[in-house]
């Protein structure tokens, strides 16, 4: 169960998820370094396919230039998950972490991950950024970024 007082980051806390933080920004300004690949956009859809959502239009106008990145969130930095990208063996090895099988994995793991959730990227202790649906729009995706922190999110 959620508890509003465990929330200790400094953010603000979203709904009845403590987990959930507001981190939005814009994107250009956002993403610190880049992967070596862009991406088509014929894989980023591919992945709206195979989660059922529409990914906010600028997010993916720079993940098609940087596929990846490492975001400073002011309290930490997180890695974001690339779109998966079969072009070739070494996009494919580069980008099998990618956003697709790590929200997946996300979903299949943990009972309190939020089912709509989409994890973008990971700081490395378990934290994870991810975007989730309009309540009216179940199928599209927010332009805010959330930080669902695990240390408080124990079912």
């Amino acid at each position: 169960m959620f508890r509003r007082d465990t929330e200790v980051r400094p953010a603000l806390a979203v709904g009845d998820h403590p987990s959930l933080a507001l981190r939005g920004t814009a994107y250009r300004r956002w993403i610190k370094t880049e992967m070596p690949f862009p991406v088509d956009v014929r894989w980023i859809t591919e992945t709206e396919r195979k989660l059922g959502v529409h990914f906010p239009a600028s997010f993916v106008t720079a993940m098609a230039r940087m596929n990846g990145g490492t975001v400073d969130a002011g309290f930490d930095r997180f890695e974001l998950f690339p779109f998966l990208d079969g072009t070739d063996r070494k996009r494919l090895q580069r980008t099998c972490g990618s956003i697709d099988r790590e929200t997946i994995s996300a979903r299949k793991s943990s009972n309190v991950f939020p089912r709509d959730g989409v994890a973008i990227g990971e700081n490395g202790g378990g934290d994870l950024l991810l975007m989730i649906p309009f309540p009216e729009h179940p199928d599209t995706l927010q332009h805010t970024v959330f930080w669902w922190d695990q240390k408080y999110s124990r079912g």
